[in-house]
């Protein structure tokens, strides 16, 4: 990943601490071929700067046995947005929940153990929220980036 306005180093920085976030200074260093304590201090001015703004153990839980991975897309009736939002994001079922573009309308990255579940799911928000529009789709695979906690 190339970040707009960061130099070369610092997106090389970055890459290494995406691929491993708990690589050393030293290791970064070696890799991008400035010495550690340059590089102690560019993440320490990226970390000012907020573009690095944490780190994190990556949690996969749909590596795990019998678990479903499904995305989905909701589009409320005006008016019901705000409801469908707020039953989304309560949901330990969602994994995600993005806002996107269309009117009224959301998509969400849940996690199920059956095809029964996902059901169970798709009733209780129509219980919650009236007069959605769904289209759900099982997630085969990640082809590129991470779904994870």
């Amino acid at each position: 990943m190339d970040i707009n306005g960061l130099d070369k180093i610092n997106n090389q920085i970055v890459n290494a601490l995406l691929e491993n976030g708990r690589a050393t200074a030293s290791q970064i260093a070696k890799s991008v071929g400035i010495s550690r304590t340059a590089v102690q201090k560019r993440i320490a001015q990226l970390e000012e700067s907020g573009v690095i703004s944490g780190y994190k153990a990556v949690v996969r839980p749909q590596n795990a046995i019998k678990t479903i991975t499904y995305v989905m897309t909701v589009e409320a009736k005006e008016g019901n947005f705000n409801k469908l939002k707020q039953v989304l994001k309560d949901s330990k079922i969602t994994l995600n929940v993005l806002s996107t573009t269309g009117k009224n309308r959301l998509m969400a990255i849940c996690l199920v153990s059956s095809m029964e579940e996902m059901h169970g799911f798709l009733n209780y928000i129509d219980k919650q929220v009236a007069g959605l529009e769904k289209c759900v789709h099982g997630v085969l695979e990640v082809v590129k980036g991470e779904m994870s906690l």
